[in-house]
């Protein structure tokens, strides 16, 4: 009796066994799957940057759906015992016999995965049409250094010079390009550094402005003079577009908690009128900005999605020339009221060998690693997650072609 206990006792834990191999951990095959996507973007990322580095073409993967399957199959025939009174013992015949049944335990786990190839008209036209206004308030507002996000999306900027008494043109329009080792670079920067000490930000727009115009802004900044500041202000292109339902339109705008005393001193010179942030008023449509007895007018050319990852590809070409966040501490004497990062805007090395990655993949012989400390590392990480967002704001239904699907045992 013992014996047929024993094996009842085993069937038993089988069956449960059973049970747990074929629900298995949901949460830790969930996890896996969650992490094992992430580290498929990054790479994938990191990727079109290498490849961008190399002037190759770009290519967009995205997964829509993972899905696994677990299960367990477990055969026992019944075994052969003899027990009962008058019965002859015997060790031959009270042996627990399976018979001639098939008898085995199987546990089978397999993840179907779906992925989307992006190639279509619609995909490659958002992601090579500048971001507009409203993308760049989308950025800004989501606690991403300013500086950071304005190097990231201003490909150039075309500056003009007037006499600040008749408003004639002194001279032909030249462009401050944003890309490491222009001659033009060095001016750019000084651009971008008075944008943050006069506070520069985007906010929605009066209703009475109408929608935003489809054009870039036009952004008028003073030329760099030694020992003196540098005033920006920003007027929208042309006439405001016919009011039409939709999101709300986006505006610049200056944020005076943000500015530095030295810049609050340049929106009170007579010649400039500027709208702060919050003051319900729309941005001036016409706006020139006079210092040293000379005016400049500055429109600002954003980059296309497709753009920023050229330019991240180039910053890998050529990494010492890469733009270098500023420290802006000698500017506030009460502490800098926002985040603002120092040192690389962005860091890939590329060789082999590396002590630890965010993100690495091999590519054409190379290494590609986006480093998880050091110089450059975290700002690093936050383009990764803005470059995220921007590819997935140029998806749409319409957008995605039909899937294939990749099954991966």
């Amino acid at each position: 009796m013992r014996v047929l206990l024993r094996t009842l006792a085993v069937l038993v834990s089988a069956l449960a066994l059973n049970g747990c191999l074929s629900v298995g951990s949901v949460a830790n095959r969930g996890t896996i799957v969650d992490l094992g996507i992430g580290s498929m973007q990054n790479r994938g990322m990191l990727i079109n940057i290498a490849r961008a580095s190399l002037s190759e073409p770009l290519y967009f993967l995205s997964p829509s759906a993972v899905q696994g399957t677990g299960s367990t199959d477990l055969r026992l025939s019944a075994p052969q015992a003899i027990e009962g009174p008058g019965l002859k013992h015997s060790d031959t015949l009270n042996q627990l016999t399976f018979g001639n049944a098939s008898q085995f335990l199987d546990n089978t786990i397999s993840t179907n995965f779906t992925a989307n190839l992006f190639a279509t008209h619609d995909f490659y036209l958002g992601m090579m049409t500048p971001l507009s206004l409203d993308e760049i308030d989308l950025l800004l507002h989501q606690g991403y250094s300013r500086e950071l996000v304005f190097y990231l999306t201003i490909d150039k900027a075309k500056v003009t010079p007037f006499d600040p008494i008749t408003g004639k043109q002194l001279g032909p329009p030249h462009f401050d390009y944003n890309r490491p080792g222009d001659p033009s670079f060095h001016e750019f920067q000084t651009f971008i550094q008075a944008a943050m000490e006069h506070g520069l930000m985007t906010e929605v727009a009066p209703a009475s402005s109408g929608s935003a115009s489809k054009g870039a802004p036009e952004v008028n900044v003073t030329p760099p003079a030694a020992g003196q500041a540098q005033t920006v202000v920003v007027v929208q292109n042309g006439a405001a577009a016919p009011e039409k339902k939709g999101p709300a339109a986006r505006q610049t705008c200056y944020e005076p908690a943000l500015a530095s005393p030295v810049a609050m001193k340049d929106f009170a010179l007579p010649v400039v009128h500027v709208n702060f942030c919050g003051s319900g008023e729309p941005t001036p449509p016409t706006q020139y900005v006079v210092l040293n007895n000379q005016a400049y007018k500055i429109e600002v050319i954003f980059r296309s999605t497709y753009g920023i990852f050229r330019y991240l590809g180039q910053i890998v070409n050529d990494p010492g020339e890469a733009p270098v966040l500023s420290d802006y501490s000698q500017d506030y004497p009460n502490g800098v009221p926002e985040f603002t990062p120092q040192g690389s805007l962005f860091k890939v090395e590329t060789g082999h060998g590396f002590p630890g990655c965010f993100t690495a993949v091999p590519y054409e012989g190379k290494i590609y690693c986006a480093p998880s400390e050091g110089d450059g590392s975290r700002t690093t990480r936050e383009i990764f997650n803005m470059l995220t967002a921007l590819v997935a704001l140029k998806q749409s239904s319409g957008d995605i072609p039909a899937s294939s699907a990749i099954v991966i045992p």
